[in-house]
């Protein structure tokens, strides 16, 4: 499928045999809704197709593989961006869902891997081409297998709701897990995330205006590492997209040299910019496959630092490290930094950066409510009432906004969040634990605002009349949370709508709010 390599049918069939075997060594067939013993299963087949990884990726040389991978996953890059655009044929698609799709995250994991444990790589011990591909087939599956099992278990573990696992030795599909079918478990965001770039502003999108960036982290940058932001950044960039070979392999000392020419900074300043985009064998001593919140992850860091020939070396993918240097600039807003560049001065001006992309979101979601006729009242705090200012209760906090449309006496109660996109199980489990089960979560918050406002109403009119809103009542009140980008946790809270920036922007322009959480206060006959 469009040149990547995929792995050979009977290599597959054969370490399928060697997994289920392994499986049903310990397991006996049965139908299991306990996740518990569900996730141990999914731990022995995690584990062999590990062990298969380690048998055979020694039989490389590590400057040809790395070069052999790391092509690969500029390729694979081609074919997900097909995906993402919607433009594979549907077979095409539904092969690439299978398991080609974990090749990018494997991929990423197998570098890390090897950068960890680079001392494994050795000579070539096969001769025949056909030895190279079963070799390089075990590694691919491996990888692809376990980026799969790892997903599914914290996929079980954090955002299912119940799991029923049919295992049954007697058919091919021996491990089956019907929920991994079901459409809330198999949510696509495709749409979402390309229309999210067409509907935000084309400049001052401060989520990744790296001026806006540059400008606030200024100080404590040239502080710590004594070159600004944003040059640190261009430095990276560039050296990136004009490298001529999609992989690179260069010596370190000669990255680090041009850093400290160009900004005339000290040698130690810029190895401690290049380390914050650099991942070793000492900082990934650490490192598991499972654990995605790990500081030193091919995440937003995208540069691999091995010893070839006595050297130290910096080996990357340029889509790959483009990749990790967007996210690293899209992170910065939710104060998401490498921990090299960090400093207790960096975080506190991340924290105003976090601040100024709050305030952003709020003045795009505003700009779309009035170019749509809305009556909007932002951070609704205070009203007046018997000529006296009135605070809304401390215990319940200031209001994002209320939205009023005059014709039909609608009032719409919205509070804004400005959060990542995050493409993760453990970090769905975040979110959830954010907007619903932590103790003051997103979603106890907001129902105290909407509860006011229907509490209050008389004097939530007066206030939209004192703003030039005439109303002089409401029919229905609608509780919506509007977050930038999708997340699961759109499909668990309860007793108001938690909807992506997208969704909510088409609703309000087609005028359909059928789907958004609302209270009825008039009666046909009012």
């Amino acid at each position: 499928m469009y040149g990547i390599f995929r792995p050979s049918d009977d290599i597959e069939e054969e370490q399928y045999n060697r997994v289920k075997k392994k499986v049903f060594d310990s397991y006996s067939s049965e139908t299991i809704t306990d996740k518990n013993k569900i996730v141990d299963i999914c731990k022995v087949i995690y584990e062999e197709h590990e062990n298969i990884l380690k048998e055979n990726i020694g039989a490389f040389e590590i400057e040809y593989f790395l070069t052999f991978v790391l092509e690969e996953y500029e390729k694979y890059a081609k074919v997900n961006s097909l995906y993402n655009n919607s433009a594979l044929s549907k077979r095409d698609e539904e092969n690439w869902l299978s398991y080609a799709s974990h090749s990018r995250r494997g991929i990423k994991y197998l570098v890390e891997y090897l950068c960890q444990n680079n001392s494994v790589l050795g000579n070539k011990c096969f001769t025949p081409e056909l030895n190279e591909i079963e070799y390089m087939s075990r590694v691919f599956i491996s990888i692809e297998e376990m980026c799969s099992m790892y997903m599914r278990i914290d996929g079980y573990n954090f955002t299912f709701d119940d799991v029923k696992l049919i295992l049954d030795e007697s058919v091919y599909l021996y491990f089956n897990v019907p929920q991994d079918l079901k459409p809330e478990n198999r949510i696509d965001y495709r749409y979402e995330r390309s229309q999210v770039d067409t509907l935000l502003p084309k400049s001052g999108r401060l989520i990744d205006d790296l001026d806006v960036h540059s400008c606030t982290l200024e100080s404590s940058f040239k502080e710590h590492l004594g070159v600004t932001y944003a040059g640190l950044i261009q430095f990276l960039r560039s050296f990136i997209s004009n490298s001529r070979a999609s992989v690179v392999i260069e010596p370190k000392s000669k990255v680090i040299h041009k850093l400290q020419e160009k900004f005339n900074i000290s040698a130690q300043q810029a190895k401690l910019a290049i380390d914050g985009f650099t991942l070793s064998a000492e900082n990934l001593k650490e490192r598991k496959l499972f654990s995605p919140k790990q500081e030193y992850r091919a995440y937003h860091r995208g540069f691999f630092e091995f010893c070839i020939n006595g050297s130290l070396v910096l080996v990357f993918s340029k889509t790959m490290a483009s990749e990790a240097l967007q996210i690293l600039i899209s992170n910065a807003c939710y104060k998401i930094l490498p921990k090299e560049w960090k400093t207790k001065f960096v975080e506190e001006q991340l924290s105003v950066l976090s601040n100024k992309a709050g305030k952003w979101f709020e003045d795009v979601l505003e700009a779309e409510l009035l170019g749509e006729n809305f009556g909007v009242i932002r951070s609704f705090k205070s009203y007046r009432k018997n000529n006296k200012v009135k605070k809304i209760p401390d215990n319940v906090g200031e209001i994002d906004f209320l939205g009023y449309l005059p014709d039909s006496k609608e009032l719409f109660v919205i509070e804004a969040k400005n959060v990542r996109f995050n493409t993760e199980p453990r970090l769905y489990r975040d979110d959830i634990s954010k907007f619903i089960s932590a103790k003051k979560s997103y979603s106890s918050k907001f129902k105290k605002k909407y509860d006011w406002v229907v509490d209050n109403l008389d004097d939530v009119i007066c206030k939209l009349n004192q703003n030039g809103i005439t109303a002089s009542e409401v029919s229905k009140v609608y509780k919506v949370m509007v977050i930038l980008y999708p997340s699961p946790v759109e499909q668990k809270v309860t007793g108001f709508s938690c909807i992506n920036f997208v969704k909510f922007v088409k609703m309000i322009k087609s005028q359909q709010y059928a789907q958004i959480e609302s209270e009825c206060l008039l009666t046909a006959d009012s």
